[in-house]
Order: structure tokens, then sequence, then C-alpha cells
């Protein structure tokens, strides 16, 4: 059983054949009206709306008749982003951050793109696809926070991540308001509404890859890498034989790597 646990206009604009609507806030005085030893699919928004959630979190609770609840995106939403969250980590640790993550959210951006394609021409394998690579800007999206800390010093790091996971939760609470104003878009261009999310998704991962790949310079990974491979090889005692001290040594160290941020300003544009 396919459960709609949104609100009903929205349901009324579009939604899943076959789906049965019941909005989340007439879900616990209707569940009696559920069939008994059935599976039941609870669905919503999308896998950052929380109603089906909340809908999970109450049949499991209080319909125990039921064989089994689930929500729609609890089994592919992992497995796409985990393997995608292994592939732009490893670019970025091999690459650099902005190599990472503007990859990472161009390719959302064209998965998101192949799922608006696979609602216009009922393409079910090209949908399964396409949802695995938009994982890569799920994925991209969660690692955002770890390029405010690559040179950040280690007081200020928790702060850095609280500004970006601060900075995505305004996507995560503007996406849902912009159902019904991006379904009504969707249909005066042929789009079955129900794509709607994809084409705010994959305009928003594209643009956010493109400023990456433009504005990231320097590379704060490479430059901390940099930093961290010159410090590990400073000397943590002092030099009698030089008269130089592990203090004027490390100043150089931290001068040399200001240099290299700037010759990577300038330079970036050939090397990446």
């Amino acid at each position: 059983m396919l459960l709609n646990v949104r609100p009903k206009e929205e349901y009324d604009v579009a939604h899943i054949p076959g789906a049965i609507s019941i909005p989340i806030e007439e879900l616990e005085e209707k569940l009696a009206s559920l069939p008994s030893n059935c599976d039941v699919v609870a669905y919503c928004r999308g896998p950052y709306c929380l109603m089906s959630v909340e809908a999970v979190k109450l049949l499991k609770t209080k319909a125990k008749r039921l064989r089994s609840v689930a929500r729609k995106e609890d089994n592919l939403m992992p497995t796409k982003a985990a393997g995608a969250a292994l592939f732009v980590g490893h670019l970025s640790q091999r690459f650099g951050r902005r190599s990472g993550l503007a990859t990472g959210f161009l390719i959302g951006g064209l998965g998101a793109i192949g799922v608006v394609i696979s609602a216009l021409t009922n393409n079910i394998l090209l949908l399964m696809f396409s949802l695995l690579i938009y994982g890569a800007g799920t994925a991209t999206n969660l690692q955002t926070r770890y390029a405010g800390t690559d040179l950040a010093a280690p007081t200020q790091r928790a702060t850095a991540i609280s500004i970006a996971m601060v900075s995505t939760t305004f996507g995560a609470v503007a996406g849902p308001n912009l159902v019904n104003v991006m379904g009504k878009f969707a249909e005066s261009i042929g789009v079955p509404a129900l794509a709607e999310p994809f084409i705010l998704a994959a305009a928003a991962y594209i643009v956010a890859g493109l400023i990456l790949l433009a504005l990231l310079r320097s590379d704060p990974l490479v430059v901390a890498k940099a930093l961290a491979e010159a410090l590990s090889s400073t000397p943590s005692h002092p030099d009698h034989s030089t008269g130089n001290t592990a203090s004027f040594n490390k100043k150089g160290v931290i001068i040399g790597a200001t240099v290299i941020s700037r010759c990577l300003d300038r330079v970036g544009r050939s090397i990446w």
C-alpha cells in the first residue's frame, strides 16, 4: 500500500498512480481504515521532507496489525549517498576540495536532469540510474562542511562546520515551500508535477558546482596538506649546528605556506 501523506491539495495536483491520500494531520484518526497485515510505504515531498518520517513513526507505534512500514526513501537514499560519498571523498583527497565538490555537485545535477527526462519518457531504467548518480549531489552537500575546516584553527573548526550546516538548512527549508510554485512551473512546460523537485535540484546543484569550480581558489585542502607536510619536516629542537631554532623554522614554514597559497591563487586557473 502506497500512502501519500502530503496535504490534500498537493495530492490533487499530482501523485504517484495508485497512492492513497491521508494527510499527516489526519493519519492518526484514520488508522482504523488501513487494511490489516499489509506492507505500507509512506511518501511526501522528497528525502528532506519530514512528514513521511512522522507517518512511519506513528504507524509503527500505533498500527501493530500492519506487516511492515517503510519510508519511500529509506532504502535507495542511503545506498546511493554512501557510494557517492566514497567517490567524492576519494576525488577530494586526490585532487583537492575544489575538484571533489564541484564534480559531485555537477554529477548530482546531471542525475536530477535524468530523473526529469525519465519522468517524461516513462523510462524506469533511466530513473534508477539517474537516482543513483543523483546521490552524488546529496553526498557532496554533506561534505561541504569539511571544506570550512581545512584551514580553520582548531578553536574555529566547530564554528566553520556550523556555518556550512546552517547554510544547507536554508535550502532544506526553502525546498518544500517551493513545491506548489515549482509544480505549476513543471506542468506549464509539460513536465509531470512530481518531477518538479528535481528541476530545482538540477539548477541548484549545477550552479553550486560552477561557483565552486570558478571561485574555490586556492584549494583549501591542497594548501592545508602543503602546510602540514612542511610543519612535519620542521625540527622540533634547536639546531645548534646552524644556530637556527625551531621557532624560527616554524615561522619560515608559515611564511612559505602563505607564499604557496598566493602562488596557487595566481596559477590556479592553469593548474586546475
